[in-house]
């Protein structure tokens, strides 16, 4: 290749990166508000910080104590904050870009290819978003990308080295969430199909020792400190699997409510794989065959969810962050569903294609590595029925290079369009992580104004449930974890509903968008763009009058 060629296969991997880089300057992480449950996350950074001693907070269960002095190094550079500690994840994230484009790399994708891969991942709606907040999700996903990226290169160079920073990253992995786990896994596959194991024995204990060690530390801390978060996760397993019919019911409907899904978080290459998948279909008779089984055993899945367990037939098919889909109306919503359905198809076509093959030939021990730690992770998604859409990203890199591996020629041959297609995807996914983040600050810098003017924070609260969650989780979930048995919980609506709603319902303070009336006086107001609303929105601090006791 000249060295022009060579500077244009870099080009796409740089403008991808830059655009990543871009997007970060645009969106601006330096905002004070938590998201999600990463306010938990946060006050475990603070105790930490105030008083040297890593305590995971009673309402989280999962114990992430790597991601707790990593974001606590941030801090101590610029001050205890939200701001401080997103700047961290997003760093984080960075990292976990170039990892991901090295693993391609050593699984012999082009570079251009390659490129395209970690656009998909970058682009990616909850892989973007969650990169701007504290939760566990990102930094989880890049330690694993770091470790995979520095054990397969180590497989190729056979250097010790590289064994040993894989080992440091998995054991990382493990000290962020516990599912890590799946790296141990994968890596005692991989020594069982070693043919020259014991030649390689330094290898492969210098590859375990660390996560190992991690892994026991975890289950330790697990089983001698459970907190009230890990007790109710506890308590919620228990009770499912003490229900043979519902153990079962998940296992026929959540495999491909898991392919669906993810289909749609990584559908640039997937489109390749429907692409190549049609184009099998029409020159191969068993091709097509396979295909009308794969399509009975999705629809037939999905009908039993919706008929048997109650489930929707449209997306989302898995709570939490995708909800937004519903919102937008019953078209937009079953557009989504079919292109989703239709990559589900394709996508675990050339999984089970890939798979299979993997059975059939010889295949190298990187690709190996590969294929068992992503399986035992999907195993962990079947098994843990709790897991919602975000815990889907992680699959995302192994579907793309999955794909690159088994459709190249046709991605390839559509890198133009997929690239174009990642990008559309990409702006729409940070213009809706900006709004978020815009949503969310607005309400709670207003919410902190009135705390640090005196008022206590029990006596603010927000109108909307969601931010006022927020709030109230930061501010008063101890009052909550005192006061409730974790063991007597069916679910967490408990918390985000009842607990939730009546600290609302009792502050005096209300920040709010509904245009205010006779009910209280105006305070304060701040002007937001809201998406979601087509324009500009109103929030309103006001100070409600409340009915004589």
């Amino acid at each position: 290749m000249t060295s022009g060629g060579r500077k244009l296969e870099h080009f796409w991997f740089i403008a991808t990166v830059g655009l990543f880089l871009l997007a970060a300057v645009l969106i601006n992480p330096i905002r004070e508000t938590p998201l999600i449950d990463d306010w938990a996350y946060a006050l475990t950074v603070k105790h930490l910080l105030d008083s040297g001693e890593f305590r995971i907070h009673e309402f989280l269960s999962a114990n992430m104590p790597v991601q707790a002095y990593y974001g606590a190094l941030f801090c101590v550079a610029g001050g205890y904050g939200f701001a401080m500690l997103r700047l961290s994840t997003l760093v984080m994230s960075i990292v976990g870009l170039f990892a991901f484009y090295g693993l391609a790399r050593e699984h012999r994708v082009s570079r251009r290819t390659a490129a395209l891969l970690v656009l998909v991942l970058a682009g990616s709606p909850l892989y973007l978003q969650f990169s701007f907040n504290f939760m566990t999700n990102v930094p989880f996903i890049t330690a694993t990308l770091v470790a995979l990226f520095c054990y397969t290169r180590a497989l190729r160079r056979y250097s010790l080295w590289l064994v040993f920073a894989g080992s440091v990253a998995a054991a990382a992995a493990l000290g962020i969430r516990v599912f890590g786990v799946a790296l141990i896994a994968a890596i005692g596959i991989m020594m069982i199909l070693d043919r020259d194991r014991f030649r390689h024995v330094l290898f492969y204990v210098l590859a375990l020792t660390l996560p190992v060690l991690a892994a026991a530390w975890q289950l330790f801390a697990g089983s001698a400190n459970a907190n009230w978060g890990a007790v109710y996760a506890t308590a919620q397993m228990q009770r499912h699997f003490a229900q043979p019919g519902e153990v079962a019911s998940e296992f026929i409907w959540r495999p491909m409510a898991i392919a669906t899904c993810v289909a749609l978080f990584a559908y640039p290459p997937v489109v390749a794989a429907i692409v190549d998948l049609l184009r099998r279909a029409r020159s191969n008779g068993k091709t097509s065959i396979v295909v009308g089984l794969l399509c009975f055993w999705l629809f037939g899945s999905l009908l039993f969810g919706a008929l048997v367990m109650g489930k929707s037939w449209l997306m989302p098919l898995l709570p939490w962050q995708t909800h937004i889909i519903s919102q937008f109306g019953i078209v937009p919503q079953l557009v989504v569903t079919i292109v989703s359905y239709t990559g589900g198809v394709a996508l675990t076509w050339i999984c089970v294609r890939h798979y299979v093959r993997g059975l059939k030939k010889r295949t190298p021990l990187r690709v190996w590595l590969l294929n068992a730690n992503y399986g035992f992770a999907f195993a962990i998604n079947l098994v843990f029925f709790q897991l919602g859409d975000v815990y889907l990203i992680k699959f995302i890199p192994f579907v793309a290079i999955m794909i690159a591996m088994n459709a190249r020629h046709t991605l390839r041959r559509l890198h133009l369009p997929l690239y174009g297609l990642g990008v559309v995807i990409f702006v729409m996914s940070a213009l809706w992580t900006w709004n978020i983040l815009v949503w969310f600050e607005g309400h709670w810098v207003e919410a902190e104004k009135l705390r640090q003017s005196g008022i206590h924070p029990s006596n603010i609260a927000c109108e909307r449930m969601t931010n006022n969650a927020l709030w109230v989780g930061y501010h008063q979930v101890q009052d909550f974890t005192d006061s409730v048995d974790p063991t007597k919980l069916t679910d967490n609506e408990d918390f985000w509903i009842r607990w939730n709603r009546g600290r609302r319902d009792q502050a005096e303070y209300w920040i709010t968008i509904k245009p205010p009336n006779d009910s209280g006086d105006v305070i304060n107001t701040r002007e937001i763009y809201s998406l979601r609303h087509g324009g500009y929105v109103t929030i309103y601090t006001l100070r409600r009058r409340m009915p004589s006791p």
